[in-house]
């Protein structure tokens, strides 16, 4: 026997009321490990679908909201990409489980990110006027904005707040 198996003895199961009961030999458990392969699967999932999204953006223009809203530069989506990647590298390392990735375009030109878990909810706003993100945090309790750098250990200090 290996050293990362033990072996498991018999387990009794009975049927309580008659008294009968089955014995099953389950053998061997090796390499106890959890798997966060779904947990993995679903948060690269709404990650492409975002990128695929915000991509998409790059083909609106003027007036794409039946009204004036603004074409979106390429400088806007290319930093809402980049908050993408970073984003998907750190949630995956630390394993978050979110529940929605959600883009959002919006009739000034700038573009939001949303990240929600059960309990918290994390904005990212991309405006191409301003040369920081606009970081938006709510929980069950508080809802904050701040101004922050558009760089990886800022924004990777703002996504630790939604598993913290």
């Amino acid at each position: 026997m290996s050293d990362t198996a033990m072996m498991i003895p018999e387990l009794a199961i009975g049927n309580i009321l008659s008294g009968s009961r089955t014995r099953y030999r389950l053998g061997y458990v090796t390499d106890c490990v959890e798997d966060n392969s779904i947990l993995i699967a679903s948060l690269e999932s709404q990650y492409l679908a975002a990128k695929h999204e915000v991509k998409l953006y790059g083909q609106l223009i003027q007036g794409w909201d039946g009204y004036d809203g603004e074409a979106f530069k390429p400088d806007t989506i290319a930093e809402a990409l980049s908050a993408l990647e970073i984003s998907y590298r750190f949630l995956r390392n630390r394993q978050v489980e979110l529940k929605a990735i959600i883009p959002g375009p919006a009739s000034d030109g700038s573009i939001d990110l949303e990240f929600r878990t059960d309990q918290k909810k994390l904005r990212l706003t991309f405006d191409p006027r301003m040369n920081h993100v606009s970081v938006f945090k709510k929980d069950a309790i508080t809802s904050t904005e701040n101004p922050v750098p558009i760089d990886a250990p800022h924004l990777e200090n703002e996504l630790g707040w939604l598993s913290s």
